[in-house]
């Protein structure tokens, strides 16, 4: 009996560690059968590292994620947030490092704000619908980021990274119906120039320029499928150190890789078909 009291009392701070790292599931629904109704009381209310899973239906909201959570929700067709009601607002705004978005239709009938705008690092969004926006998603002045297999739709930006934008991957996204599908600009003083960020393997289409890139260094534009955009397929302007490979560019109406102001530019095994 005393080696079994002596072998319990040893479990008992063990199990209690654990239990105290378990991260919590916090349920919405705009019908009140959840723990919340609305997403942005539901982040307030969280802990760092918790996950909050939004069941289908349209939440008119403006929210501000702070913490490091997981926001999912249930099927990204039908679980809609909508920012009208706060035109001078982002939808979403990611103000605090290791959160992750996925699953989300994310619209608002505005262009003059971001659907996701991202002021922090190691951010993952991803499968998430994008429309209707200024920027569809924004990374700003910050690093180290993720942008995958979302669809951004009737932008005037799909994707922007802009400022002081280093080691983001933008990869495997539908870019379609937006005036340029994505950009990186630096825009940045004393010749400090965004590096490192790659464009992986993304469906750029019917956009007025594909991919535009300005000001920047270091960066990767590979195994992209552009097709059918208006003026540029690939822009280039004042910068260096580009790799663009592997791409395919088709049918664009004007130039398919326009380089302006620019130096150590390699271009290597694309297929540029059916340009005017």
């Amino acid at each position: 009996m005393v080696v079994l009291l002596f072998i319990l009392s040893g479990l008992i701070p063990i199990s209690i560690g654990l239990e105290s790292y378990q991260n919590n599931i916090i349920y919405v629904d705009d019908d009140g059968t959840a723990d919340y109704t609305n997403i942005q009381d539901a982040i307030d209310n969280a802990n760092e590292g918790d996950t909050i899973f939004v069941y289908n239906g349209i939440y008119y909201e403006n929210i501000v994620i702070n913490k490091s959570i997981n926001l999912i929700g249930e099927n990204k067709n039908d679980t809609i947030i909508d920012g009208e009601w706060e035109e001078i607002k982002d939808t979403i705004t990611v103000s605090n490092d290791y959160v992750n978005i996925s699953n989300f239709t994310i619209t608002k009938n505005n262009k003059l704000n971001s659907g996701i705008r991202i002021n922090s690092r190691n951010v993952k969004i991803f499968d998430n619908k994008i429309n209707r926006f200024r920027n569809g998603i924004n990374i700003y002045n910050t690093s180290d980021n993720f942008i995958i297999n979302n669809e951004l739709i009737g932008n005037s930006y799909g994707i922007s990274l802009d400022f002081l934008c280093n080691n983001n991957i933008i990869f495997n996204n539908s870019v379609f119906d937006n005036f340029i599908g994505i950009q990186l600009r630096s825009y940045y003083p004393y010749d400090i120039k965004t590096n490192g960020n790659i464009i992986n393997r993304n469906y750029i289409s019917n956009n007025e320029q594909g991919i535009y890139v300005f000001d920047n260094n270091n960066s990767t534009i590979k195994n992209n499928y552009i097709i059918n955009n208006n003026l540029y397929g690939i822009r280039i302007w004042s910068s260096s150190n580009i790799l663009i490979e592997r791409n395919i560019i088709e049918k664009t109406n004007e130039i398919g890789v326009n380089l302006v102001y620019s130096s150590n530019v390699l271009v290597k095994e694309n297929n540029l078909l059916s340009h005017a």
